[in-house]
């Protein structure tokens, strides 16, 4: 698969809270893309944090959390 074939997979996926807008780089190892929050905000967040579940949002969740 071509750089250019998994960037338009990508773009639009949904992963948790955060969907991918925008590719910012591209590297062997990793990928750095704009996400937009479910909240509204952007955010940028490397592709395999979202693959893994290590970034779910721009940090609105946090505060979620802590409430009981």
């Amino acid at each position: 698969m071509s750089v250019e074939e998994f960037e338009t997979k990508e773009l639009g996926k949904t992963h948790n809270y955060l969907t991918v807008v925008e590719f910012l780089t591209h590297t062997f190892k990793s990928s750095n893309v704009k996400c937009r929050c479910g909240c509204g905000k952007e955010t940028k967040a490397e592709l395999r944090n979202l693959y893994r579940g290590h970034k779910k949002s721009c940090g609105c969740l946090i505060p979620r959390s802590h409430i009981k």
